[in-house]
């Protein structure tokens, strides 16, 4: 049998078990109630990290400084005078076109399109203008985001109508021909066939309104550029996104924002 120590020996004792009993049950208590208070600091504690942290307050990262931005961000804010401003989708800019100023919503900065070269821009631009009527055509089965660079051109070019339109050309978007599996069998069919002259442009005489096309070519032997083919503006790109880019580098020609 093993030997019990002293302390064992007092703690059996039944005079020390009468003494102690009375007093262990409200320690018991104190005890008890500390654990639960330790457990619930120790979660609250948890729990106001995570949503201190969910806030930032812990982020040690280096915020921009406004009074010290890069020239980078400041040299696309302004572009040749203009000052754009990023939007969620594309960029906006105020245009003053005959003394009214026109609130432009473009998708690509001028810095993005300034790599398209246009070949004879001062002629492109004289003929644009001096039309009475721009057809933009395509081939129909470009993807939309073509379509979608040919409706930039076309809602610089047309008369003002529900906050679209400035220069009061209008302007047509339809396909160079209309393949049998095509879904709009009504969509207008324009090719450089359908050009006008330059010879007719300042004829007092002419009998027919002088027409202009505006034409997209994908064409992966040539540089990405907009030029004239017999009378016909021909858009070229290598890609589909450089047509797609192109569209606002019209725009921003004929608005001389791009010089």
């Amino acid at each position: 049998m093993r030997k019990l120590s002293l302390i064992e020996g007092i703690i059996m004792q039944p005079r020390f078990k009468s003494w102690w009993k009375p007093k262990w049950k409200p320690i018991k208590k104190v005890i008890k109630t500390v654990i639960t208070t330790f457990i619930i600091v120790c979660f609250a504690t948890i729990l106001l990290l995570a949503v201190l942290n969910q806030r930032g307050i812990f982020d040690r990262t280096p915020q921009p400084n406004n009074d010290t931005e890069p020239k980078q961000n400041q040299s696309l804010k302004t572009y040749n005078g203009f000052e754009f401003n990023k939007e969620l989708v594309g960029w906006s800019v105020l245009v003053d076109v005959g003394d009214n100023l026109y609130d432009l919503k473009m998708r690509y900065h001028p810095t993005e399109v300034e790599y398209i070269d246009i070949v004879n821009e001062s002629g492109i631009k004289n003929r644009l203008l001096s039309s009475d009527i721009v057809f933009i055509t395509m081939d129909p089965l470009m993807p939309s985001k073509v379509a979608l660079s040919a409706m930039e051109i076309s809602k610089v070019l047309n008369p003002r109508k529900n906050n679209t339109g400035i220069l009061g050309i209008p302007a047509i978007i339809g396909v160079t021909h209309i393949p049998p599996t095509y879904p709009n069998k009504n969509t207008i069919i324009a090719n450089c066939a359908n050009a006008s002259s330059i010879s007719e442009m300042n004829n007092k005489n002419k009998t027919e309104p002088f027409r202009s096309i505006i034409k997209y070519e994908l064409n992966q032997s040539r540089d990405n550029e907009i030029f004239i083919r017999d009378d016909c503006i021909i858009i070229s790109g290598k890609n589909n996104t450089v047509l797609s880019e192109a569209g606002d580098r019209m725009v921003y020609s004929l608005l001389n924002i791009i010089p």
